[in-house]
């Protein structure tokens, strides 16, 4: 037990260790997290104006609202800010620690024991629950649905009822669980049912509990899906300016859909074997995320976690099929099986994939487990190298990612500038950075009405929107005669002719201050 303590309290360390700082500024995404939970707190309506959305508008294309209504508290304790905004996904990310370790003590205490250290350590693990992703929470809602199915009494409708209703809950959190949810449930009861654990009257009963659990976004995909107008009733079912996202990004009508599953494939076992030769950061093909992720020699699990991780997916299924062993292993290749459905579905990115990589771990560690069990001389080797590698990751991680963040500081400019300057002095901010303006709406706090007033959409009709401007701020914009205030990158900078004497310079992280007296000279891109 004592080394079960450490490793949480080492995980909760890791997790919570100067969250508002590392990474050191927001995403948009996250800002977008934030803002629409502070929004609704103050104001009740999003930034386009909706009330209580089952799925937020955002960008015009969508983003899941489970993760901003749960960190509504937070939020209300702490006002919105990085720490607040992040906090919640820390102590879910804590308690996933806790999840996971119990889950694995239905099997053996050894085995609990090494899972618990891989997921300590893990860095796919600890970058995101440091990163208030609204995908980065679908993975600790399936943990805490499977958590139930594995208790010793998990033949009681209660916990059964517990089970479905958090897996249901899934799909308002990250629309990947649109295709991962029903998938895993119709598992599930087939999974109990192997085990007589599941009668007729207890399948007709759940099957009504999770249909009314996803009734009000089942509306809002009808909405979408038959061009209706949108629904306000107490509720909002907003109605996208575009295509959604989550259409945008299926594979299923390309043409090329072999051709797709062989390219994810390849992509899945790149993320769970290697580290990058030249040091550079992860490897990710064409059809990767953003480079959020890089931190040099380190991969997004252990080193040639695939070995491991097969040989302990290919015994489960093997002793399912010929010693009908239905335990919780199974339970976690159900898992397994119903996330790679995703790879079918859509193109993966390591967030798009989130709810794959849990189960992944548990079979990395299970398989490791076999092995030393079979060669008793390997248990310590094993840990020695997991806790070395660990370590040496946590540490890379603290000191150096931020050097490879691309949000540094980017608030505290426009903290500096909007301090610095009149209530009617407009405010240029770089075009270099991802949906500027919701850094500036999270950073000043703008009231949505105030936002919805006099922002300016120059395609109002398409994904992915982009505002010109709203209230004195402007993005985008090359030149104008009154640009004498800007927030430029770095690389900005170094391209704009800036005269000193009659400017205020101010370096904030990876972005500039410029307060002029005349008017900053056109930027000119190379």
């Amino acid at each position: 037990m004592l080394c079960v303590a450490l490793l949480l309290l080492a995980g909760a360390v890791f997790r919570l260790l100067y969250l508002g700082e590392i990474p050191a500024g927001l995403t948009q995404d996250e800002a977008s997290t934030g803002y629409e939970a502070w929004a609704m707190l103050h104001y009740g309506i999003t930034r386009n104006g909706y009330a209580w959305p089952v799925h937020f508008l955002s960008w015009g294309s969508g983003q899941g609202a489970l993760y901003s209504y749960l960190s509504l508290p937070f939020i209300a304790a702490f006002d919105l800010t990085a720490f607040s905004t992040r906090l919640l996904m820390a102590l879910t990310g804590i308690a996933s620690l806790l999840l996971f370790y119990l889950i694995a003590l239905r099997s053996h205490p050894a085995f609990a024991l090494l899972a618990l250290l891989l997921l300590v350590f893990c860095p796919w693990h600890l970058m995101y629950n440091r990163w208030a992703l609204e995908s980065n929470f679908l993975p600790f809602v399936i943990l805490l649905s499977v958590y139930f199915f594995t208790r010793p009494d998990n033949a009681r409708l209660g916990i059964q009822s517990a089970g479905v209703f958090v897996l249901s809950l899934s799909v308002y959190a990250y629309s990947a669980a649109f295709v991962f949810a029903p998938l895993f449930l119709a598992l599930l009861f087939g999974w109990l049912r192997a085990q007589d654990k599941l009668p007729l009257r207890h399948v007709l009963f759940l099957s009504a509990l999770s249909l009314l659990t996803v009734l009000p976004m089942l509306l809002f995909l009808a909405v979408n899906w038959f061009d209706w107008e949108a629904i306000r009733a107490g509720i909002s079912m907003p109605r996208f300016t575009g295509m959604a996202r989550y259409e945008e990004k299926s594979t299923l009508f390309t043409g090329r859909l072999l051709e797709h599953l062989g390219d994810q494939w390849l992509y899945v076992v790149q993320l769970l074997s290697m580290t990058v030769p030249d040091g550079q950061g992860y490897y990710y093909p064409q059809i990767a995320f953003q480079d959020y992720h890089k931190l040099p020699n380190f991969a997004l699990f252990f080193p040639l976690a695939i070995v491991p991780l097969a040989f302990g997916f290919g015994a489960t299924l093997y002793r399912a099929v010929k010693q009908r062993d239905y335990g919780v292993h199974l339970l976690m290749a159900l898992w397994f099986i119903a996330a790679l459905a995703i790879i079918v579905f859509a193109e993966v990115a390591v967030h798009r994939a989130n709810v794959m990589w849990l189960p992944a771990l548990y079979f990395t560690a299970l398989g490791v487990f076999y092995a030393c069990r079979r060669w008793r001389v390997l248990w310590p080797v094993a840990v020695a190298a997991y806790l070395i590698y660990g370590g040496w990751f946590v540490h890379a991680y603290f000191t150096q990612y931020n050097d490879h963040w691309p949000h540094d500081d980017l608030s505290g400019a426009i903290a500096s500038l909007v301090e610095r300057t009149g209530p009617n002095d407009k405010i240029y901010i770089t075009w270099r950075v991802h949906e500027a303006y919701m850094h500036t709406l999270f950073q000043t706090k703008t009231p949505p009405q105030d936002y919805l007033a006099t922002r300016i959409i120059p395609e109002p009709n398409v994904p992915f929107q982009k505002i010109a401007s709203f209230g004195r701020f402007i993005f985008f914009s090359e030149r104008s005669d009154e640009a004498r205030n800007w927030i430029l990158h770095h690389k900005e900078r170094a391209m704009t002719v800036v005269d000193n004497d009659r400017c205020r310079l101010e370096q904030h992280g990876a972005f500039v201050t410029a307060q002029c007296d005349t008017n900053l000279p056109q930027l000119k891109y190379r």
